[in-house]
């Protein structure tokens, strides 16, 4: 999105505010603008992002917005806070046949150094994929990051990619269905 089109928005979304009325749908598009006004993963204001979903998940309790929400904690608070989050989400049974929700809870085990857990997750994951590109995305994010590797030896993941990768595939899929 280029910077006029951020300008642009933000100021469709501050008219939206001033109105009153504020629905789903205008937290979800400044999820969206927040997101699209990041240079990069490390750089998006997660503080908004997790306070956005706060409100929308008072609008809309759905599993997938719960799920994001999650998400948008680990990125917020980290991984025991979000693995936490995603769990309390998973304990509901609405996520059952859901991979992202496997793939995100994967990605924070793996973060928090779990690395037999992760994997396990990782491949319940890819069971419940349907569509090859998911299931090549998740083998990707479990190959590339050889679950566990790092984390032993005390270093820091250089990306939050995977995670905020499920982030906008969450988005997708709540847009769809």
């Amino acid at each position: 999105m280029r910077g006029d089109q951020i300008e642009a928005a933000s100021d469709l979304l501050a008219r939206a505010r001033s109105s009153g009325e504020v629905g789903m749908y205008t937290p979800q598009a400044e999820i969206a603008l927040v997101h699209a006004a990041a240079p990069t993963a490390s750089a998006t204001d997660w503080s908004r992002i997790a306070d956005l979903y706060d409100l929308l998940t008072r609008a809309d309790p759905s599993p997938v917005v719960v799920l994001n929400r999650a998400v948008a904690l680990a990125m917020r608070d980290g991984p025991s806070a979000g693995l936490a989050a995603v769990d309390a989400a998973l304990a509901t049974g609405k996520l059952d046949t859901h991979h992202l929700a496997f793939a995100a809870r994967a990605d924070l085990l793996r973060r928090l150094g779990r690395a037999a857990e992760a994997r396990a997750a990782y491949e319940h994951a890819l069971s419940l994929a349907s569509r090859r590109e998911s299931c090549n995305s998740i083998r990707a994010s479990k190959q590339a990051e050889h679950v566990g590797v790092g984390q032993q030896l005390g270093q820091q993941p250089a990306q939050a990619d995977g995670l905020v990768g499920q982030v906008g595939a969450e988005r997708d899929l709540a847009r769809r269905g």
